[in-house]
């Protein structure tokens, strides 16, 4: 699930047009299509999560809120790192974790296993493989 598709998935459980969302949370409706369809990034700042939030009547200390924030974090990663590693189907795990104050054992047992969950592999360019030093003959 992406930041832009949740938004849109509780914005439409709430009622809410997109022009009407946009104009409650202060956005241009034509950007904030853009948002919910995956085309513009997700806010960064915190007072702009919290506007969209307060619009979805989400309370701070709810799940869909850390929801909400962990999926607008998480959209902000350097993509390569995101494809290359697909740590960003793991994150929402270690948020949570790392929200408690002491992490169950349950919960850093989950972060573990998540983390050593096979991952995709590695595709190196031929161009950038690093070729091992020749040999030196003993003579």
């Amino acid at each position: 699930m992406t930041f832009g598709s949740y938004v849109k998935e509780l914005r439409e459980k709430c009622g809410l047009s997109l022009r009407r969302f946009s104009r409650l949370a202060n956005w241009d409706a034509s950007n904030w299509s853009k948002v919910e369809r995956g085309i513009l990034p997700p806010p960064k700042t915190r007072q702009q999560i919290n506007d969209i939030a307060t619009v979805l009547a989400l309370a701070k200390d709810s799940e869909a809120y850390h929801t909400l924030c962990d999926l607008a974090a998480i959209s902000h990663l350097p993509e390569d790192l995101v494809s290359r590693n697909m740590i960003a189907d793991k994150l929402p795990i270690f948020f949570r974790a790392a929200r408690s104050e002491s992490p169950s054992h349950k919960q850093i047992q989950e972060i573990w296993h998540s983390l050593a969950a096979p991952v995709a592999p590695r595709v190196e360019s031929k161009k950038w493989k690093s070729k091992a030093a020749p040999s030196k003959k003993k003579a």
